[in-house]
């Protein structure tokens, strides 16, 4: 999006794009498990400024980037040692990585330990 001191106008994806997040968890006695799933879409289509700073007209219309994303998460909280570990895992697929006709794959490995005083 548009960006003044720091600040961003408009979508912060960029014109024309869209986006939306979905996710579920359970909750047990010891456990939490998420699964959060993302889609993405950028648009890749070129703009000129038309005379007025707020004026934006598209002047070629570009193939989108789309990202798809999955996370899970599971969370153990231990008792005893006040101790939680936690271990997460994504998978991010990319069409039209960077605006080209290049496909990647992405993915994400994470263990987290916390210690949770009462």
């Amino acid at each position: 999006g548009l960006t003044v001191d720091g600040r961003v106008f408009g979508d912060p994806l960029g014109p024309l794009s869209n986006s939306w997040q979905s996710g579920i968890a359970w909750t047990g006695t010891e456990d939490i498990l998420q699964v959060e799933l993302f889609r993405e879409v950028y648009s890749g289509d070129d703009w000129e400024n038309e005379g007025t700073p707020f004026q934006w007209v598209r002047v070629k219309n570009n193939p989108d980037e789309i990202r798809l994303r999955i996370i899970t998460n599971w969370t153990r909280n231990h008792e005893m040692s006040e101790l939680q570990t936690s271990v997460r895992f994504g998978y991010e697929h990319v069409t039209r990585f960077d605006f080209t006709d290049v496909n990647r794959s992405n993915y994400m490995a994470q263990v987290q330990f916390t210690w949770v005083p009462n």
